[in-house]
């Protein structure tokens, strides 16, 4: 879910549902969609190739200048997230084909791979950025006039991408993460100033870059414009996952965004969790593990996950009622118990995956 709270938690890359950023927001996580793969592939060797013949073509003398330009930098950044996301959703619908060794849950399959958890960061990090730059790009090439309306045109491109992905994609967005995309935006500012004025040049022998001519007092007034611009094109695209999230939320019968592995309406019983998600306790335990019945294969049978409280206040291992069904919409049922919560966030784990009594 998007959230926008003021805490050290959302400054934070490392997220407890992993599937979320291999997955589109409208599917089910433990199903298999080889389309989305297909998608995300397809994207990532378009702007392979689209980056390639951009640096191939450029102007004369060395192709290190290519790098001097934002859009330049747009493009890489772009290249960047598109690749990691296209990697690690293969990586993700391979996990699910196979099965994994007896006794192992799925939250180990993530949670305690420190490489895989680094990969999943990274996409978090070049997606908030990328999509920042790809809208400050746009207005670059109004600035500069780089191109033309065609060359306009070429980063219009990257843009439309970015905000269809937002549409389609099941990665959260967080407000904070805009201190990314500011630190990177002011790390080019500071690299463009030092290059121009060390005498750096464009390749036809110009001091001006991408519309910015440091000798005139102007440009620092552009520059305080860029940040601002940094700050609205965060927002606008959080704005956009939250649209996503509402549209969800209208077309889907369970209204899956806060129980995003509920089945059908029909359905008493809930999906087991895939690729390191956990359980919140509806009666207000601890945190109980994937079930070790659950391959990933999409072929296990639902299992019950809640159960009934004992009279001592603990929970009875032999006895597992869910603790609602679908269609209560998310409601305390008329016993007075709290409603089933879903998939939660942040939720610690105990080291043998029992419940704990009150």
């Amino acid at each position: 879910m998007c959230q926008c709270s003021l805490t050290c938690h959302d400054l934070s890359l490392w997220h407890l549902e992993p599937w979320r950023f291999v997955t589109t927001r409208w599917q089910y996580p433990s199903r298999r969609h080889y389309s989305y793969v297909c998608y995300r592939i397809t994207v990532a060797l378009f702007f392979f190739v689209w980056t390639i013949i951009d640096m191939a073509t450029y102007g004369p003398g060395p192709k290190s200048r290519w790098m001097i330009h934002i859009t330049n930098w747009s493009k890489l950044l772009m290249l960047i997230e598109v690749v990691l996301q296209a990697s690690l959703t293969a990586h993700f619908q391979l996990w699910k084909l196979r099965r994994r060794p007896p006794g192992t849950p799925a939250v180990h399959q993530v949670s305690f791979n420190p490489l895989l958890r680094f990969f999943y960061a990274a996409e978090w990090l070049f997606t908030s950025v990328s999509g920042v730059f790809a809208i400050v790009t746009v207005f670059v090439s109004f600035l500069a006039n780089n191109g033309g309306a065609f060359g306009t045109a070429r980063y219009f491109t990257g843009l439309l991408y970015v905000i269809a992905d937002h549409l389609l994609h099941n990665q959260p967005k967080h407000m904070l993460h805009v201190f990314y995309a500011l630190f990177l935006h002011v790390l080019y500012i500071v690299f463009e100033a030092v290059y121009v004025l060390a005498g750096g040049t464009t390749p036809s022998g110009s001091s001006v870059i991408d519309g910015l001519d440091w000798s005139r007092p102007e440009t620092a007034g552009y520059v305080s414009l860029s940040v601002v611009l940094v700050l609205a094109a965060h927002g606008g695209l959080w704005l956009l996952a939250r649209l996503r999230e509402l549209l969800y939320s209208c077309v889907s019968a369970d209204h899956a965004i806060k129980l995003p592995l509920t089945g059908g309406a029909d359905s008493q019983q809930a999906l087991a969790p895939p690729y390191g998600a956990t359980r919140h306790d509806p009666e207000g335990g601890n945190i109980s593990p994937a079930p070790e019945s659950y391959h990933g294969d999409g072929s296990s049978e639902p299992v019950k996950v809640t159960g009934e409280p004992s009279e001592s206040g603990g929970h009875s291992p032999d006895s597992h009622q869910p603790s609602r069904s679908a269609d209560h919409g998310g409601h305390p049922s008329s016993d007075g118990r709290a409603p089933e919560t879903g998939w939660r966030e942040g939720a610690p784990v105990s080291p043998e995956g029992s419940q704990q009594p009150h």
